[in-house]
């Protein structure tokens, strides 16, 4: 036996079989794939989920059975009906739903969803589960949402910092792996050496998306950033229960230095909304030393020259214990129906699901997205380890669909060149309190 894995990464659920059981998902069709492969195609990470399933049926002697609705941001009303319908009806049509994490939590709200913690057979405490998700989900001590290997959006979506290597040493920026292992990579430094970057390529004497940048970064990162430096929206009452907590004198202080970020320094900084497309190619074409974004543009940069690194987002100074990551909230989580009839049978399933994803896939998706050579970077991949591993959705990101866009906040300001939100921060906290409020009142139903 492996001597080396440890208790968190041991397959603990023994030689059960549930034959002639189906088990049934409903997925978006946008990331399906994360669940549905139907045959060998030759596409490494498509074959890893056909492989996962075929080990899973064998083993448990089920079927595995994919069913998919639109269910993008704009298609989540119908989506959720689709839920909801299937509830009311009592047809039983689906044990696990996979989608959106914004929306899926509206989901467990109207009771669609079955606690978590008293399925048998899940067991957070393995690594392949996001355990900050589920800790920072959970309501009343009860879990409906998850996320984990189970689906690797969850790798797709995740924020990190890519930096341009050749850049980097043309503008004498210090080694940056040495700087995130000593716990040294602060906003600070980032900041500092941003300035180092800043050329009118084409003399024009203007700022667009054909000069060279420090940073390349857009609204989502922004609006992110309340996450990675822990400006704590919400913090538990004395009942245990979160509180709005906002304006906050570390929240304003981190949107300022976000604005002024964006706005005082147009030689640096290149700032867009528009999607990613303008600044991704920038990366590729050597204009800008750092970009943040998520993991899986890298799929699109193999045709890059320069070599590129990977780092988490920095810390927000020194006091700040430990680098918090993130991912994009268009990352799927998963529920399992509140009307499961085989509720062993969904939870083994469920994890081995899960379980399989952080053994087969992660590392086949890895090795597809970001070149085989970086697997051949024991740096790099311990940078995407400590992102993986410090991995937090707070709860004011996790609900931010029933609490009026609260975590949306920061970027959206930013991207609309609001200097001061104080006043706009202080209306709303009364706002967001009030859906708190229902929020719970929503949760404190299903025990009736």
């Amino acid at each position: 036996s492996d001597t080396t894995t440890g208790a968190d990464e041991v397959d603990d659920l023994g030689d059960v079989r549930f034959d002639g059981s189906t088990y049934d998902i409903l997925s978006r069709e946008l990331t399906a794939y994360e669940v549905e492969s139907s045959d060998i195609s030759g596409d490494l990470v498509g074959d890893a989920v056909h492989g996962r399933n075929v080990a899973l049926e064998e083993r448990f002697g089920i079927k595995i059975n994919v069913v998919k609705k639109p269910g993008n941001w704009d298609d989540r009303d119908d989506f959720m009906s689709t839920v909801t319908n299937s509830i009311m009806a009592g047809t039983h049509d689906y044990d696990l739903v996979m989608t959106h994490s914004a929306y899926i939590v509206n989901l467990a709200l109207k009771g669609s969803g079955y606690d978590l913690y008293e399925l048998d057979g899940i067991d957070f405490s393995k690594k392949w589960w996001c355990q900050k998700y589920v800790d920072n989900a959970a309501v009343l001590d009860r879990a409906y949402t998850a996320m984990g290997d189970i689906g690797y959006t969850l790798y797709e979506y995740m924020e990190c910092v890519f930096f341009n290597k050749k850049l980097a040493e043309d503008a004498g920026v210090p080694e940056l792996y040495p700087m995130v292992k000593s716990g040294e990579w602060t906003y600070d430094k980032f900041k500092e050496n941003t300035m180092l970057v800043g050329e009118d390529l084409d003399g024009n004497g203007t700022r667009d998306s054909l000069d060279r940048y420090g940073l390349g970064i857009n609204n989502h990162a922004c609006r992110m950033a309340v996450t990675f430096w822990d400006a704590k929206l919400t913090v538990p009452g004395t009942d245990g229960r979160q509180v709005i907590n906002l304006p906050n004198e570390k929240y304003l202080a981190i949107y300022n230095e976000l604005y002024s970020l964006v706005y005082d320094n147009p030689e640096n900084v290149f700032f867009t909304h528009e999607g990613q497309k303008i600044e991704t190619q920038m990366f590729m074409n050597d204009q800008l030393l750092f970009f943040v974004e998520k993991l899986g543009n890298a799929v699109t940069m193999k045709d890059m020259t320069s070599e590129y690194g990977i780092v988490p987002f920095p810390k927000y100074n020194l006091e700040q214990e430990n680098y918090i990551s993130s991912a994009r909230d268009a990352l799927s989580a998963i529920m399992v129906m509140s009307d499961i009839t085989e509720p062993t049978m969904v939870g083994t399933v469920t994890e081995a699901m899960c379980m399989l994803g952080y053994r087969e896939i992660t590392p086949v998706y890895y090795e597809t997205a970001l070149k085989l050579k970086y697997l051949n970077d024991p740096d790099a991949m311990e940078m995407l380890d400590l992102i993986r591993d410090t991995m937090t959705f707070d709860f004011a990101a996790t609900y931010t669909n029933a609490l009026g866009l609260i975590f949306s906040t920061v970027g959206d300001n930013i991207k609309n060149n609001n200097p001061n939100i104080t006043s706009n921060i202080k209306v709303n906290a009364k706002v967001w309190q009030k859906a708190l409020d229902q929020l719970y009142a929503s949760f404190e139903k299903l025990d009736k």
